[in-house]
C-alpha cells in the first residue's frame, strides 16, 4: 500500500523525500538529517495503524479545521 492518497508518492519516494527534501524534514523535525528517522517498514506499519482506527481521517479533518481558523 502506498501513501499516494495524501501525497501522490510511493513509499519508496516518501523515504527518498525524507532524505532529500527539507520540507519533509521540517515536518518530521529532522532537518539536515543524514539518515531518515525511521525505515519504510515503520512508515507502512504506522499508516496501517492510523487507518485501522480512522485516525488518518481525523488528523486531516483536524488539520483542515485548524487551517480554517
Amino acid at each position: 500500500m502506498s501513501n499516494g492518497f495524501y501525497t501522490g508518492v510511493s513509499d519508496e519516494e516518501a523515504m527518498e523525500a525524507i532524505e532529500m527534501d527539507r520540507r519533509w524534514q521540517l515536518v518530521l523535525d529532522c532537518l539536515d538529517c543524514e539518515q531518515p528517522p525511521f525505515g519504510k517498514g515503520t512508515l507502512v506499519r504506522f499508516r496501517a495503524l492510523l487507518m485501522s482506527k480512522s485516525f488518518d481521517r481525523r488528523l486531516i479533518e483536524k488539520t483542515i479545521c485548524m487551517a480554517q481558523k
